[in-house]
């Protein structure tokens, strides 16, 4: 039974811990039991009455069960019936994030001591109501008594009203209405009764509604039956039936719907135990679930659906509620999409559907089911759609987060429908919740996409930005910098964002974090926020050194970087590293705060965490050129080259980058020239995979590398083949190994080697690098390695000579010079593959366009390289078609005397392709000026070029130069030319000395004729013909043989005629042999020097066996000059000349014959000789020749035949022969000297006749008769022989 409480007190609901407590509104007493009742005095409430609390207002308010209407006076007042209690829906605090603890709002403790004068108008308020219910209860009772009992409730069943003072049937479901249980669905039979749960009035299963519990709070002080639902519930001390709220959810009407939806909402709104396990599964087993998914459809009402989304929202505020609102079919989510999308649905309800939805995503399969009901582009449309309530805006920000953090492809859409544009003006919102939501999504979308980073800092939203960096409240601030991070990520936002001042905040920031001790949180994204903003550059860079200097914020990081927060400590150490370099104030900051020696000592650290750090920081230090000294002077070198072997592999790697760093620097260079350890430490750096220390290694090498003694070094270390290898890397690599090969290069020592290791071919490939340094220094390397033959080769194969072409026409002279010279030594080796390459590029025209330029060495170089280019005859005619010759003719003129024999040089190789290019040349009257260089007194090479130039143009007329320089041109081009050349030209002096007139001219020079002696000694055999056939000619002058003998010319032509083969002097072809043995002859005509020349017989007799018959014939020719002494006579004969030249008479050369016939009568051989005479039948020639058609031939043989007639068988066989008829022809001949000749060859015969036999012929007979002792006198003296 239900007692009522004394007078003046009054129930209530702590709402701190849900307690009811008791208040006596008369004396402000307050109390955790319930009072006395003093035997149910009259200050109770009536029967059938219960006082409540609203758990909305916190107010109390009185129910009447047997009416079912409810009041906010008490009964005893007699007052008639209040409105409709429930009060206003009650809003939770706005949740970022959803899932934590929600906290009740602070309420005041139960009243205690005195009441104020409100307090006392307000309970004389409630009693007048009182008495005025009073009243009305005392009516009610006595019309109950005279009621029947409800429809369908009979008298036996257990919701028959009792004595015991229960409620009364209308209080609860009529047996009509209950035709199945509201629990299992289950459908009443007659065995299978119907039970009413005394709690919620609903009708039960005895299976589901057999346990009993007292109910206080309904006034039933004994156990009653109650269903497994509410007796939880009771359990549990919930406030709320569930049962009973279900069942109006359940109803048909709307606002039974409504009444039940909002005291769910308010129960989830204030209660925590709303997600108890005992409340979640009384809304499972009353499939709450569903019917809530039904309610949030349109058909519904809007009032229905803005109550069922508010207890959506509610209920998916906690995280227990996300997984059954998940299991309905369809999804809850999916209604709530729908009922945001909706254009009819309120204002409120949009609210409250934005944040159902945003925190049912909390659910990974309700978040992919709202996804795909649409949820992207329903939100989407909401924030594109304008003036969107901050309310409504915080949660659809909400509910965006958790898709775009789901899913990258949903980010990217978002992004690119322009949502941040629009959203980044709402960062200044007057609502924090906003301005946190916001931020956070905007985060989210630059993360996910470029442009959104762009929209994020175009649309005016950094300022306000800036302000969420000054917030004191850690999430606003959390939340500002999470965006600003992906801001940053942009070099354009990042600059945008540091102009609206972003740096100052965040300097505050980080030097009150240091005041504080470095733990506040966010710390180290501030830093690292500022880092980004300076890594921006420009004046993102300028205006973050700024605010750090404002702030005096290295000091600050000085200090942070000892903190234990590794994190924190890693970024203020490169903070202070970065926002140091290049700030003289900042660098002074760093020093005097002790930053560069508290690094210094952690390089050290036992821990390799710090060790890491500090080496990290040093690092980046060291890529500072503010840096660099400040960190060798505190003692960093040292531990650095301990840590380049350190156990830690990031360790040794930082060590590697600020080694490399400081070795690039220059700074180390001095202990790298004196420390091979520390340049071995380089060369294995370059073995690293990691581009950017094998960069700096290379540039370090490349900075030593100029020293001598560092490239050995270098070299024995192993440093070329990888500064090799790094040639083919990427640009900024090469780059650095380029340069350093480059002074290897310059040292003739290493270029073999580099040829070798296949530099050669990404050497050429780095002749097009986009950095003008690394061309040049490539170019250099390219042109040293060009003077190594097996280096030209691969350059050629390289296609150097293209890139080469490229440079001819570089702006800068260097550039140039090297360009020239690389493809000079190329071409020397092998001209046509570089000269084809060269026309790929239209070099041919460069080239000659340099012959113009300024500079007289590069004319000269251009003039040289189109001299060794035009060897390949489709480079030559491109030449000439430029209009070369006419340029070159006229650098002949040029001060440069390189210029000149370049020019000279290119003209002779031009010259040489074919008649037309000849005469191209000789048009320009280049003639003319390379003469004159003959006779001038430049240097031989340039002479010698000249005379290459000038038989190249001439082709063997070599008459036109004696015409423009004399004897003197030809002789300067027979002592520098080629052996071809000296052919021509002293084939020219032969030719001229040949003419009588020009030999006088000739020999008027006393040096010209040396020198054309002087070449009787050339190698060439055609050059020392013509010399020994000029001076052959000359020979013929008395006066000249006189100047010749005075030369020396008889010992010279003895040595050239008597060289022995064995001592490697070449052998004097036959042809000059026979010009110089005639020389010879003519000298021994000269009685003058006949009698001088016994030194030459034995080797003219020599040369009687020549089988040149040149040689042969000037030989007997030269003997039969010396017979004409007597002197002679027994010297020739003792070198056994005269067996040589009967030798000769059976020669089928006529003058080789006749020479030595003439030789033999002079010296009238012997009749011993008669003998071998007639062995070898050359008494045959002899009497051959008495028929010769020259009588002093026919005259010599006569005299030969005579004397060897001596000889009785030589007598007899040339009777025999008829040879007497032949002498008596002679003698008859009319001529004295033959018939002289006859007659002393008969006088022999008949001497040695004696008596001539009868029929001695009348010739021989007439001999006798000649011959007789009494011959005419002056017959007798002519018998002695003289030679005409």
């Amino acid at each position: 039974a239900m007692s009522a409480l004394p007078a003046g007190w009054t129930m209530m609901i702590e709402p701190n811990s849900g307690q009811p407590y008791y208040y006596n509104a008369a004396t402000g007493n307050t109390s955790w039991t319930p009072p006395d009742t003093g035997g149910g005095s009259a200050g109770g409430l009536p029967p059938g009455w219960e006082a409540r609390m609203d758990p909305n207002s916190g107010r109390e308010y009185y129910i009447d069960h047997n009416r079912g209407v409810t009041q906010w006076t008490p009964p005893q007042s007699g007052g008639g019936a209040g409105g409709a209690g429930g009060g206003g829906a009650y809003q939770l605090p706005p949740a970022s994030g959803g899932g934590s603890a929600y906290s009740l709002p602070q309420q005041p403790a139960p009243p205690s001591g005195e009441l104020t004068a409100a307090d006392l108008a307000a309970i004389a308020a409630i009693e007048e109501a009182d008495a005025r219910e009073e009243e009305e209860r005392r009516k009610a009772r006595e019309r109950e008594a005279s009621m029947p009992l409800p429809s369908g409730v009979s008298a036996d069943d257990d919701l028959a009203g009792d004595d015991d003072g229960e409620p009364r049937a209308h209080e609860w479901v009529s047996n009509k209405e209950a035709t199945s249980c509201f629990l299992t669905g289950t459908k009443f039979t007659l065995t299978n009764r119907r039970h009413h749960c005394r709690y919620c009035g609903q009708c039960f299963i005895q299976a589901v509604s057999s346990k009993t519990l007292a109910i206080p709070a309904l006034g039933f002080k004994d156990p009653v039956r109650v269903c497994d639902v509410c007796h939880a519930q009771l359990e549990a001390g919930d406030p709320v039936c569930v049962s009973k709220e279900v069942s109006r959810m359940r109803d048909k009407e709307g606002a039974a719907q409504q009444q039940g939806l909002r005291a769910l909402a308010d129960w989830a709104g204030f209660d925590p135990q709303f997600a108890s396990a005992a409340a979640i599964d009384a809304f499972t087993r009353l499939d709450a679930f569903s019917r809530l998914e039904e309610l949030l459809h349109k058909d519904k009402g809007s009032a229905v659906q803005a109550a069922a989304v508010r207890l959506v929202g509610n209920m998916a505020y906690y995280e227990a509620y996300l997984a059954p609102l998940g299991k309905v079919d369809p999804p809850v989510v999916k209604a709530v999409v729908k009922l945001l999308g909706s254009s009819k649905a309120s204002a409120e309800a949009k609210v409250q559907a934005a944040r159902a939805a945003a925190l049912l995503m909390d659910d990974e399969e309700q978040r992919r089911a709202a996804a795909d009901a649409g949820a992207v582009a329903v939100l989407t449309d909401v924030v594109l759609a304008g003036d969107c309530p901050a309310d409504l805006l915080e949660w659809v920000a909400g509910g965006l987060i958790r898709l775009c953090s789901a899913d990258a492809k949903t980010a990217k859409e978002v992004a690119k429908s322009g949502a941040a544009f629009l959203l980044a003006p709402s960062l200044g919102s007057a609502s924090t919740a906003v301005q946190e939501e916001v931020a956070t999504l905007l985060a989210v979308l630059a993360g996910a996409d470029a442009d959104a980073r762009t929209q994020a800092a175009e649309s005016g939203g950094l300022p306000q930005l800036v302000g969420l960096l000054r917030s004191r409240t850690p999430s606003t601030r959390e939340a500002g910098l999470a965006l600003a991070r992906e801001l940053v990520r942009s070099s354009r936002c990042a600059t945008a964002l540091a102009d609206a001042g972003a740096a100052a905040p965040l300097c505050n920031f980080v030097v009150q974090a240091a005041n504080s001790g470095g733990t506040e949180e966010g710390l180290a994204d501030a830093i690292q926020l500022l880092l980004s903003l300076g890594a921006a550059g420009g004046s993102a860079m300028t205006r973050v050194q700024s605010a750090v200097r404002d702030a005096n914020a290295i000091p600050a990081l000085t200090q942070l970087m000892s903190v234990s927060d590794r994190e924190v400590r890693a970024a203020a150490m490169k903070a202070a590293s970065e926002f140091s370099a290049n700030d003289s104030r900042s660098t002074d900051a760093l020093r005097e705060s002790g930053g560069v020696v508290l690094l210094s000592e952690s390089l050290l650290s036992p821990d390799d965490q710090t060790a890491l750090q500090a080496v990290s920081t040093i690092a980046q230090m060291s890529s500072s050129s503010a840096h660099v000294q400040s960190i060798v002077d505190n003692g960093c070198l040292g531990p650095l080259l301990q840590l380049l072997t350190h156990r830690s592999a990031g360790v040794r790697q930082e060590a590697e980058l600020a080694f490399s760093n400081l070795a690039r620097s220059g700074a180390i260079n001095s202990m790298l020239l004196t420390d091979p350890s520390a340049s071995k430490h380089l060369v294995g750096l370059m073995r690293r995979a990691g581009g950017v220390m094998q960069s700096q290694a290379a540039f370090a090498i490349a900075g030593i590398a100029g020293d001598a003694r560092a490239r050995e070094t270098l070299f024995t270390q192993g440093a070329l083949p990888q500064l090799v290898g790094l040639l083919d890397a990427d640009p900024e690599l090469a780059g650095a190994a380029v340069q350093a090969v480059a002074h290897f290069a310059s040292d003739e020592r290493f270029r073999a080697t580099l040829a070798e290791l296949g530099a050669a071919r990404p050497l050429a490939h780095q002749l097009s690098h986009r950095s003008p340094d690394v061309m040049r220094c490539a170019l250099s390397a390219v042109a040293n390695l060009s003077f190594v033959a097996e280096g030209v080769a691969s350059l050629a194969a390289a296609g150097a000579p293209l890139k080469l072409g490229e440079l001819l026409f570089a702006g800068d002279a260097q550039t140039q010079h090297m360009v020239l010279a690389a493809l000079c030594n190329m071409a020397n080796a092998d001209p046509r593959d570089p000269a084809m390459q060269l026309m790929q590029v239209g070099g041919a025209l460069g080239l000659v366009t340099l012959c113009t330029a300024r500079d007289p060495q590069i004319q000269a170089q251009a003039c040289l390289l189109i001299g060794q280019m035009s060897q390949c005859t489709p480079f030559a005619a491109a030449v000439l078609a430029a209009d070369a010759t006419q340029i070159l003719a006229g650098l002949l003129h040029s001060a440069s005397a390189d210029a000149q024999m370049n020019a000279v040089y290119a003209l002779g190789i031009l010259a040489g392709h074919d008649e037309a290019a000849a005469r191209a040349v000789e048009a320009t009257g280049a003639i003319t000026a390379l003469t004159r260089m003959l006779l001038g007194g430049g240097a031989a090479d340039t002479k010698r070029r000249a005379t290459l130039a000038i038989a190249n143009v001439v082709r063997g007329q070599w008459r036109q130069v004696y015409n423009m320089g004399g004897f003197a041109a030809l002789l300067v081009a027979l002592n520098v030319g080629t052996d071809a050349v000296q052919q021509e030209a002293s084939r020219a002096i032969a030719d001229l000395a040949a003419d009588p007139t020009h030999r006088r001219a000739l020999l008027s020079d006393v040096n010209s004729v040396s020198s054309i002696v002087g070449i009787l000694s050339a190698d060439n055999p055609a050059t020392q013909l013509c010399a020994a056939e000029a001076v052959l000619a000359f020979a013929e002058e008395a006066s000249a043989r006189e100047v010749l003998y005075s030369m020396g010319l008889v010992g010279q032509l003895i040595r050239l005629l008597t060289a022995p083969k064995d001592e490697g002097a070449r052998p004097v072809a036959p042809d000059a042999q026979a010009a110089l043995v005639g020389t010879l002859a003519h000298f021994a005509a000269d009685a003058r020097y006949c009698d001088t020349l016994r030194i030459t017989m034995s080797p003219l007799s020599d040369l009687l066996l020549s089988d040149h018959a040149g040689v042969a014939c000037n030989a007997a020719r030269a003997i039969a000059n010396l017979a004409q002494s007597e002197a002679n006579h027994e010297a020739l004969c003792a070198v056994g000349v005269v067996d040589r030249l009967a030798e000769l008479l059976p020669s089928p050369d006529e003058p080789t014959q006749e020479c030595s016939v003439l030789a033999l009568a002079k010296l009238r051989p012997p009749p011993s000789l008669a003998a071998r005479f007639l062995a070898s039948g050359w008494q045959l020639s002899l009497v051959a020749l008495l028929e010769h058609s020259d009588l002093e031939v026919q005259a010599a043989s006569a005299s030969v035949l005579g004397e060897l007639c001596a000889d009785a068988k030589f007598r007899e066989a040339m009777l025999a022969d008829g040879a007497l008829g032949t002498v008596v022809e002679l003698l008859a001949g009319g001529q004295a000297h033959c018939a002289l000749a006859a007659l002393r060859a008969l006088r022999s015969m008949a001497r040695h006749a004696g008596q001539a036999a009868a029929g001695q012929s009348a010739a021989l007979q007439l001999a006798q008769a000649v011959c007789a002792d009494a011959p005419a006198a002056e017959l007798r003296q002519a018998l002695a022989y003289r030679p005409p």
